[in-house]
């Protein structure tokens, strides 16, 4: 099932308030930490969420903002937030080739409450 608009805009809002807690609950944890994670990683994971949940690099722009306690962000030199969120939505937006999507469909069951099984043929748990 489809998320509609104003459910992706909130799935979002979510991730948005904490991305950390999100970062946590994914179980990214488990390789390192979001205190750890390099500036330039958080706001290429925020971007994939923003690509997939289709929302506005304005969305986008503050959550990162958000992320950094409205600090200025420390990308990479010739990185901008611009680049990411647009290369995120290349690859993961509604856009990109179907098979490049599953991020897509796995993001939006778990927006939904997810699926503790595994996916066919995948192996991959939620």
């Amino acid at each position: 099932m489809a998320m509609n608009k104003k459910q992706r805009a909130e799935a979002f809002e979510r991730l948005a308030a904490d991305p950390g807690k999100e970062w946590r609950e994914g179980g990214w944890s488990a390789m390192i930490s979001w205190e750890k994670l390099a500036a330039t990683s958080k706001v290429a994971w925020i971007a994939a969420h923003a690509a997939v949940y289709e929302v506005s690099f304005e969305e986008f722009e503050k959550a990162v903002r958000g992320a950094f306690g409205g600090k200025e962000v420390p990308l990479e030199q010739g990185s901008t937030l611009r680049g990411c969120f647009d290369g995120a939505c290349a690859f993961l937006g509604p856009a990109a080739e179907p098979q490049k999507r599953d991020y897509h469909e796995t993001l939006n069951r778990y927006a939904q409450g997810g699926s503790n099984k595994k996916e066919k043929n995948r192996g991959i748990e939620h």
